[in-house]
């Protein structure tokens, strides 16, 4: 029967094509040696099996139930497995055989890896199964009821194509005409080591089982490079599918590009491994790998101009990678960004993977994948949560679960896989962003600065993926302000952030005269400069500055600033003046307040007070601000006074008292709250639209003779007033007999109390002495006499050396007058003695009245009517009618133009006569 097979075979082996190319026989063994040890050599660790003398393997084990394993070396895990299998006996769960095609193990009673035939079970049929570890799964179910029969001989083949294509095909007459028990794909197991036969038998069946013609028929795919290895910068491994023939392996087999060229050297770490090193590292780039001329152990030379690809990625430094634009308030419909977004920029000249690395917000931080997140060098990558949600066409990376950003404020973090924090920035809403992307200005300036971020200015909303648009800073810092500290120390204020290290950097400092000896920052836009020597009072001086960059690079180049050094005096009452105020401005102007020290010392407006009536004492500035003498400045709610006078000592009070145009107080009080100088002024006191100018700060500010309107129809503000002084003496406007021992006078201005009161600066020719005087009201005063005024005589007052509050002088004044001692009225005393009701033009209606007594009366208080009974007084002030004499009552001073002596009375409500 086995020479029959064995024929058939040959008939069969003869009607097809010799092997290909690619394909080779690893095993074809029919035992006709009589040996199972060599050629090849097959494993049998328990000695069970034997080549009997018909030159078939066969099982020949001790009379008990048991299993048995024997295995030779293969590794074809592609082709074709052949093998006779005889079994004197009706196979059944307890006895049956397994054909292991692919195994990693010797040992098939134990967990394997790989796949069998299995021939006889409790269904009586033969199929293909594929094991992995304990656990098997039928993968071909072969027809039941196959080899139901005593004994069994079957020749079992299976095939498996390089893209995992099983067949599985059997003889049951044990020839080669085959028929398929079916076709299945499975690529679960692609390598082998072992091939085998699996005996379960119970102890009458331990010499029935019977194995011959076993053949393997490798299939092996092209030689191929499957991956690289990158195992530093300088050593690459080119991983194959199959076990290279060293001996084919030069270095002038491999080129690599970017003018690389050949490895330096190669070596063999493993039978499927090459290893290339190079003598330099290799920068990061894309590369790839040419080979040519290597075999595989089966003399299969690879094809020519074999590549593969690799990137090689840089290791990540410090800076970079920066966080280049973000939106954390999308604008959303109609605008392609309706997606929060963050932008990352790779600064350096490297390919670098960002796998493993977080991106996050202050309640914590997201992993990317472990995957490799390319950034390409000098190049943007755009995180999102929905990329869709964005415009098409950029470098993007999905981040499933990326925390939203708080409109109000967050923060966003970039850390890499090593947990070092890359770049991070904390915002709020007074960045911008509302609506719009946040873009950097610079990646060489730090992320946490509010000065390097802008509106996106593109019509885009932003610009993911693409260069930013917002503005980069090539302004260099400006400088803005000096405060003298003290006679060593200067503060200097500037126009934006400084960049610290040129900023306490001394030797981009000068003042002439006056060495440098340190710099410091003290906040981000202020230095202080302690000087080597100190400033002296009252000298000017020059300071250079150079070299003082800002965040962004931009350096200042020769700015020079002049300025004199003051000593600060403490203030008192009376070192400064309310000079000039604006209660009523035009409406292209504002309110302000005018100081002038007039002192000889220099004062330092820092921590003084200004209030109205309302008395809120509101700070002026509480930064320092020197008056020197003889100065002016000018304190306003804002700065509108600048674009009329550019060169003003304009302090712009945030809190500046409002002043009522109706009237208000204006107080002035230095850091120690001591009032230096007040006011209060009314509606009367000026003009709506223009200035009030103090006449003289030697003079009280509360005396509104000292104000003014500005003659010049606005006001001075910052500057001389231009007020005209007041160098009118007082003159009497008035004198009234109070009574027989006292005198009333009025003068035409304010006058200074001291001289007003002094009783030598008055004499009555020939009359009593002066014993007193009293200060009745600033222009007027009450003349005590040491005596009584004698009835009907005549006295001269003498008034001299009397000055007005500007201490001008009044010159010798002589005044006469008639004391008249009044008497009582009684009906018949004064007669209406001439009237005119109806007049000439040009002249008015009067009413005489005659005294034909011996008797002074005083019109005081006396009535005058009409026939509507309406009494009107005549005089409300003293007005003595003598005896024998007349007073005319008229109801203006018309009748003096042509009787200028009269003795006239104006009654304003005069009773018009009827005609």
């Amino acid at each position: 029967m086995k020479q029959l097979v064995k024929y058939l075979l040959l008939l069969v082996l003869f009607s097809i094509p010799s092997f290909v190319a690619g394909q080779t026989v690893t095993i074809d063994d029919d035992f006709s040696d009589g040996d199972h040890t060599n050629n090849p050599s097959w494993t049998d660790s328990e000695s069970k099996y034997i080549v009997n003398g018909s030159n078939q393997l066969q099982l020949d084990a001790p009379s008990e139930s048991s299993e048995a394993v024997i295995s030779t070396s293969s590794t074809a895990a592609y082709g074709e497995w052949e093998a006779l299998v005889e079994l004197d006996f009706n196979p059944s769960g307890s006895n049956l055989s397994r054909f292991y095609i692919i195994s990693d193990t010797q040992n098939m009673k134990g967990d394997v890896t790989g796949y069998y035939v299995e021939i006889g079970d409790s269904d009586d049929e033969i199929s293909l199964y594929r094991q992995d570890g304990s656990t098997t799964t039928k993968i071909i179910d072969g027809t039941n009821d196959l080899i139901n029969t005593s004994p069994v001989t079957v020749r079992v083949k299976v095939t498996r194509d390089l893209s995992g294509n099983w067949e599985l095909l059997v003889d049951t007459s044990g020839g080669t005409t085959y028929t398929s028990q079916g076709t299945t794909t499975d690529n679960n197991h692609t390598g082998s080591s072992y091939l085998g036969f699996f005996g379960d038998y119970t102890s009458t069946r331990s010499d029935k089982f019977f194995y011959d013609d076993v053949k393997v028929t490798k299939i092996n795919p092209p030689l191929d490079v499957t991956g690289i290895t990158i195992v530093d910068d300088q050593t690459l491994d080119l991983q194959f599918n199959l076990d290279i023939d060293g001996a084919t392996v030069s270095t002038s087999d491999f080129s690599l590009d970017n003018g690389i060229n050949n490895p330096d050297g190669t070596s063999l770490p493993s039978s499927d491994v090459v290893r290339l090193t190079f003598s330099s590292a290799l920068p990061s780039n894309r590369y790839t790998v040419t080979v040519n001329d290597i075999d595989d152990i089966d003399g299969n030379t690879i094809d020519a101009n074999t590549t593969e690809s690799f990137i090689l990625y840089g290791d990540y430094e410090a800076g970079d990678v920066k966080i280049n634009e973000f939106t954390y308030d999308p604008p959303g419909s109609p605008s392609a960004i309706q997606e929060e977004y963050v932008e990352l920029i790779n600064t350096s000249s490297k390919i670098l993977n960002l796998a493993n690395w977080e991106l996050g917000d202050e309640g914590g931080t997201d992993p990317f994948n472990t995957d490799p997140v390319v950034l390409e060098p000098d190049s943007f990558l755009v995180i999102s949560g929905d990329t869709s949600a964005l415009p098409s066409g950029r470098a993007y990376y999905e981040l499933s679960g990326m925390a939203a950003l708080n409109n109000d404020s967050d923060a966003i973090q970039l850390i890499n896989d090593t947990g070092t924090q890359v770049d991070s920035l904390t915002y709020t809403s007074d960045w911008g962003g509302t609506d719009v992307a946040l873009e950097r200005r610079s990646a060489s300036t730090a992320s946490i600065y509010q000065e390097n971020w802008g509106d996106s200015p593109s019509s885009a909303d932003g610009t993911p993926g693409f260069p930013n648009e917002v503005q980069e800073d090539n302004t260099a810092p400006e400088f803005t302000s000096l405060n003298i500290v003290s006679n060593q120390t200067l503060e200097i204020g500037f126009d934006e952030r400084l960049e610290s290290s040129t900023a306490t950097d001394a030797s981009n400092y000068s003042i002439t005269g006056i060495s440098i000896s340190s710099a410091s920052q003290s906040s981000s836009d202020l230095v202080e400069l302690s000087l080597g020597s100190a400033l002296q009072n009252n000298q000017e001086y020059t300071l250079s500055i150079s070299g003082v960059e800002d965040i962004f690079g931009n350096a200042t180049t020769n700015a020079d600033s002049t300025f004199t050094y003051y000593e600060i005096s403490p203030s008192d009452s009376g070192d400064v003046a309310i000079n000039e105020y604006m209660a009523a401005p035009p409406s292209n102007s504002s309110e302000y307040i005018e100081i002038y020290n007039h002192s000889s010392k220099s004062l330092d407006l820092a921590n003084w007070t200004l209030s109205d009536a309302n008395n809120s004492q509101d700070k002026i500035t509480a930064n320092q601000f020197i008056v020197p003498p003889d100065s002016f400045v000018v304190i306003a709610p804002d700065n509108t006074l600048e674009s009329n006078y550019p060169n003003i000592a304009l302090v712009v009070m945030s809190s500046f008292p409002s002043l009522n145009n109706g009237g208000d107080k204006i107080q002035l009080r230095n850091s120690s709250g001591t009032l230096l100088d007040s006011l209060t002024f009314g509606s009367d006191w000026g003009s709506d639209e223009v200035a009030q100018e103090r006449r003289s700060v030697s003079v009280s500010g509360t005396y509104q003779s000292n104000w003014g309107d500005a003659p010049n129809g606005f006001g001075t503000p910052g500057n001389a007033n231009e007020i005209a002084p007041d160098t009118t003496p007082p003159t009497l406007e008035s004198l009234t007999i109070s009574s027989s021992s006292q005198l009333a006078l009025t003068f035409s201005e304010q006058l200074d109390k001291s001289t007003a009161e002094n009783t030598s600066n008055y004499s009555l020719n020939g009359g009593p002495a002066i014993s007193s005087v009293t200060y009745a009201t600033s222009d007027s005063v009450f003349l005590q006499l040491g005596s009584q005024l004698q009835n009907a005589t005549e006295y001269t007052l003498t008034i001299e050396n009397i000055t007005d509050i500007f201490s001008n002088t009044i010159t010798s004044t002589d005044t006469s007058f008639t004391y008249y001692e009044v008497s009582t009225a009684d009906s018949g005393d004064v007669l209406v003695n001439e009237f005119n009701y109806e007049p000439a033009a040009g002249t008015t209606e009067f009413i005489e009245l005659y005294n034909p007594t011996s008797k002074s009366f005083d019109l005081r208080n006396w009535t005058l009517s009409d026939n509507r009974g309406n009494k009107s007084s005549i005089s409300n002030s003293q007005f003595i009618i003598p005896p024998d004499s007349f007073a005319v009552i008229a109801p203006d001073n018309t009748l003096l133009s042509d009787y200028p002596d009269l003795n006239l009375v104006v009654m304003a409500d005069f009773p018009s006569l009827n005609n």
